[in-house]
């Protein structure tokens, strides 16, 4: 019985493990920190700016905008600091780095098991998590006010913990790489965007890879691979060869005008005899 129960408590806490560490699953991403000290560095390079040299093209209005996009996120890039940034699945919308911070002031009292210090860091910390939530609250009501809806929807959806259901992108095996060791792959749904865009649209190469951050020859190789796939997966779904049946109907919608136009020819000769 024991040996049974040892194993049952091995299965659970392994089962606890894999939760828990899909929970805590961290995803890496990189922000840009945003500050007084960086937009005054943006709006002394726009100043510096020769306007007038950069939108040197003529007429052509789609190389005036890809120029002037592109020179907007070098600079952009060169005044605002990008950091690599962990996003955690059960992080709440509220939390900040202060809260963060007093938490492990918090870990570190409770360790070296100092009763006065872990009461003091209790004290700020739920005074930090009241602040938060209601620094929260107002930005919500704001959007709310200002009729954001797209604000409003994603905060709720953040709340609420809904997410959008996978979608399985056209063809998917065809279109997905491997990563290596030096670099990781541009996903399945990044092709598909970049390649939709570029259909839909009809912007440069360049324009495209300022918004999705992408070489343009990574670009100029990808469309064409993903319009291959798109046609080899939805070609037998919307090229069918017809059937008998569909033959018949496409002859007899071509002899329906064919004999009324002949009929009709047939009488005029007869009126005129």
């Amino acid at each position: 019985m024991q040996f049974g129960r040892a194993l049952v408590t091995a299965e659970e806490r392994e089962c606890r493990i894999n939760s828990w560490s899909c929970l805590y699953c961290a995803t890496p991403r990189l922000v840009q920190r945003w500050t007084v000290e960086c937009e005054d560095r943006l709006r002394d390079c726009f100043n510096c700016t020769l306007w007038d040299e950069l939108c040197d093209h003529g007429d052509d209005i789609n190389a005036i905008t890809e120029c002037i996009t592109d020179y907007i996120n070098f600079c952009c890039e060169i005044a605002v600091p990008s950091k690599m940034v962990r996003c955690f699945s059960n992080n709440k919308p509220w939390m900040n780095i202060e809260i963060k911070a007093l938490l492990k002031e918090k870990k570190r009292a409770f360790l070296s098991k100092d009763k006065q210090a872990l009461k003091e860091v209790q004290r700020r910390l739920r005074l930090s998590i009241r602040t938060a939530k209601a620094r929260y609250k107002n930005r919500m009501e704001e959007q709310l006010s200002q009729q954001n809806v797209a604000g409003v929807w994603r905060s709720l959806k953040t709340i609420s913990g809904f997410k959008t259901p996978p979608v399985q992108p056209v063809g998917d095996p065809q279109i997905t790489y491997q990563d290596t060791n030096y670099r990781r792959s541009i996903t399945a749904e990044e092709r598909l965007s970049i390649c939709l865009r570029f259909l839909a649209t009809g912007d440069s190469y360049r324009t495209i890879a300022g918004s999705f951050r992408v070489g343009i020859s990574t670009i100029s190789m990808l469309i064409p691979d993903v319009v291959a796939a798109i046609w080899d997966c939805l070609v037998e779904e919307f090229m069918a060869v017809p059937g008998a049946e569909e033959w018949r109907s496409i002859a007899q919608d071509f002899e329906t005008p064919l004999r009324l136009h002949s009929n009709f020819r047939r009488g005029t000769r007869e009126s005129r005899n």
